[in-house]
């Protein structure tokens, strides 16, 4: 046996070379000296990777790579290249060959070569692996002993088979249907989609990423300048001069707002710059009705699969028939409460319950519902479509509870009116169902919130936070200290500020003066609040 390197002690252990693999079998411990960066335990054996006579380097046709990967490339109309992987690896130890069992094995994990010449007829990734079972370990005595590990080393494998040359692109449609979103970032609650979501774009050799090396994005409207008014196109043209084309439908949308052009991001995201009125009661559909793309040929391709984009109605909102508490502890089906109704609510300010009329009375349409039906221990159900809020005890304000976060709110009380005074009660469980039917929502004047089947509740506001003026304390009431450090801090508008856009009503009715203080704190601003003004006020109504 030859040994080279290896200088034993006294204590018998074995000093090795550096470890390159990153495999020592024993717990082993970093030489004192850094520079000599030794280890001490089981003197490891030397992997050697080399493709030989077997690496071909011609420009389209190659086997070529090392221990850290190999490629293999050709094109599809010449015969398919092979490797014997037997034949390409080494393990050594004092100068003694391992026997190495050689596997290929495919990206799922196969294994479908073992010590042959393989034949790689088709793009894939795989991985080629070699294994030996180690077996010269010696004693302190120099004696050999009898111990056995087994080495496996891993070599990575890619494999292309191009076309011999440039074909048609191809566009791929792999989905029908998609969720669109909002853009909720403060003052911008515009519609947003991506349509490249739903495609798939092949080119030459392989997968076109259509957001890198854009020279230009043109948008076209069909009707003057609005996205909403009927269909547009956008062209994207890119540095090596391939072109992608979108043609959108006209979209239903509702209440999209007074600006309505769109732009187009880099990354392939469609934003309206029509604000949504209110991200709580906006839904409808937009459609991609074509795309087209010019490739590396200059020939252009079509793909004429309609693409629709859902922008879920995001309301808080009840079912028709869940009966809502009027000022007379008498109750009314949602659907058929109108602005002549006073309604029984929580006045967070006094801490006790108020008589106030409707602010908005929401009504989304009746449909075919997704219906989530809250069951409480007093046999209480309220039907829930989407989702709507209720003042949960522990958490000490309002929740708003849906499909997906009802399971954490199983066992929480909730408030609920008893008399003239309030009781909690606990959520037990819950049912989801699809039922044809109305779904709406109220905003009381001043309070926001009112009683659905007994239990304090609320609508989601359009934006978030513009319920909380300021933090609840004690017995359902806002702390006042807290309140009138707020208003110190921040003050109060008064109605001049407003008397151009509402009536004093108005202003007293959506709470004009508290307004200041969550413009103060972040949560609104002036233009949001004229905004809301716009979309829910108007000097008749």
């Amino acid at each position: 046996i030859v040994v080279e390197n290896i200088e034993v002690e006294k204590d018998g252990f074995v000093y090795s070379q550096p470890n390159t693999l990153g495999t020592v079998d024993n717990n082993y411990i970093e030489n004192s000296d850094p520079n000599k960066s030794t280890v001490q335990g089981d003197f490891m054996p030397t992997f050697t990777f080399d493709l030989g006579n077997q690496a071909i380097n011609d420009e389209d046709r190659y086997i070529k790579g090392d221990k850290d990967g190999v490629e293999i490339r050709y094109l599809s109309d010449q015969a398919p290249l092979e490797l014997d992987i037997s034949k390409v690896a080494t393990v050594t130890k004092y100068g003694i060959g391992y026997p190495v069992t050689a596997i290929c094995k495919d990206s799922t994990g196969n294994v479908v070569a073992e010590n042959i010449n393989f034949k790689f007829d088709k793009t894939e990734t795989y991985t080629l692996e070699f294994t030996v079972d180690d077996n010269l370990f010696y004693d302190a005595n120099g004696e050999l002993i009898s111990k056995s590990v087994k080495h496996t080393y891993a070599v990575p494998l890619n494999v292309v088979v191009a076309e011999p040359a440039i074909k048609d692109a191809v566009i791929t449609v792999n989905k029908t249907a998609l969720d669109g979103g909002y853009n909720e970032s403060s003052g911008d609650r515009s519609y947003k989609f991506n349509p490249l979501n739903a495609i798939a774009i092949t080119d030459a050799e392989g997968a076109v990423n259509l957001t890198t090396n854009i020279a230009s994005t043109n948008i076209a409207y069909a009707s003057s300048s609005s996205a909403f008014a009927g269909a547009t196109t956008i062209t994207v043209t890119y540095n090596d001069g391939r072109v992608l084309e979108i043609k959108l439908g006209k979209p239903s949308l509702n209440s999209p707002g007074s600006s309505k052009a769109i732009t187009y991001a880099n990354d392939g995201t469609i934003k309206s710059a029509a604000k949504v009125a209110s991200k709580s009661a906006k839904g409808g559909t937009w459609t991609v009705t074509s795309y087209s793309f010019k490739g590396t040929n200059g020939k252009t391709v079509t793909n004429n699969t309609v693409v629709t984009f859902t922008f879920p109605d995001k309301s808080s909102c009840v079912t028709g028939d869940t009966l809502v508490t009027l000022a007379d502890g008498s109750q009314k089906r949602i659907d058929e409460v109108t602005y002549s109704d006073t309604l029984l609510v929580w006045d967070f300010f006094e801490g006790k319950y108020a008589q106030v009329p409707a602010a908005i009375i929401f009504y989304h349409g009746d449909d075919d519902y997704r219906v989530l039906t809250l069951k409480f221990a007093d046999g209480t159900k309220v039907k829930v479509i989407n989702n709507h809020g209720f003042f949960d005890v522990a958490k000490n304000e309002f929740v708003f509870i849906d499909e997906s976060n009802v399971g954490e709110y199983i066992g929480h009380k909730f408030v609920k009116q008893d008399g003239n005074t309030y009781t909690t009660v606990e959520l037990t469980g819950f049912e989801v169902t699809n039922e044809y039917t109305g779904c709406y929502s109220i905003q009381s004047a001043k309070h926001i919130n009112f009683i659905t089947e007994g239990l304090f509740s609320l609508t989601i506001p359009p934006y978030e936070g513009w319920f909380d003026y300021f933090e609840i304390g004690d017995n359902m009431k806002y702390d006042e200290a807290k309140m009138q450090a707020d208003i110190q801090k921040y003050g109060l508008y008064t109605y001049e500020d407003f008397d151009e856009y509402v009536t004093y009503e108005q202003f007293i009715a959506f709470n004009g003066p508290y307004l200041k203080v969550l413009v103060g704190r972040g949560v609104l601003t002036f233009n949001q609040i004229l905004e809301l003004i716009s979309s829910y006020v108007t000097p008749t109504e």
